[in-house]
């Protein structure tokens, strides 16, 4: 057996186990949202209609387009958290959490204010019709608020990744998912039922 590069190659086996682990995980979440998506597209068509259906999907695109704003901290974060860690060099790490930490913040609180400033222009732009106007306000609000707390969070996503702990985030991901399926579902449900 070859050594790794501590000199030790008992670690190998538990290496190989936590990797098939991690890809079946990774596999498993991929399914379900697979399976989510099959499921909720057709109910959100049927229960919202062509127009609110439309709202809806111009929302999300829309607030994809916010992920510019992560302008690389979080592929930065992984890259500085992985080396400071193989040096052991911890004030470093939490230097460079606390700095995505805070950056993802203050960009998150200038999206929402810029958001909760434009949003009534945005709909003018799209020319969104007369009965859909205020759920498209309250949609774009509400997932930019969800995108601003991913944001956020996403940091320690990346530090999971960066110290190749992928145990925790690729479980984490299938198991969410089915929690969060019958809550995004009741608020589709809300917003179709609002107008």
């Amino acid at each position: 057996m070859r050594e790794g590069p501590t000199g030790a190659g008992t670690g190998a086996p538990e290496r190989s186990r936590r990797f098939v682990s991690n890809v079946l995980w990774n596999w498993l979440g991929t399914a379900v949202s697979l399976f989510i998506g099959f499921v909720l597209s057709p109910y959100l068509i049927l229960k919202l209609g062509a127009d609110g259906y439309g709202v809806w999907a111009i929302t999300f695109s829309l607030v994809e387009y916010y992920w510019f704003f992560d302008l690389g901290f979080r592929s930065a974060t992984v890259k500085f958290v992985a080396h400071y860690s193989a040096t052991g060099d911890v004030r470093n790490v939490r230097a460079v959490i606390s700095t995505a930490l805070v950056y993802s913040t203050i960009a998150s609180v200038v999206v929402l204010g810029v958001v909760f400033a434009l949003v009534a222009y945005v709909q003018r732009f799209f020319q969104v019709s007369a009965s859909l106007r205020g759920s498209f306000q309250t949609l774009i609000i509400l997932i930019t608020l969800n995108w601003c707390l991913g944001l956020v969070f996403n940091v320690f996503n990346a530090c999971l990744e960066a110290v190749q702990h992928f145990e925790y985030s690729t479980k984490a991901f299938p198991l969410s998912r089915p929690a969060c399926a019958p809550s995004v579902g009741r608020w589709r449900c809300i917003w179709a039922t609002s107008w």
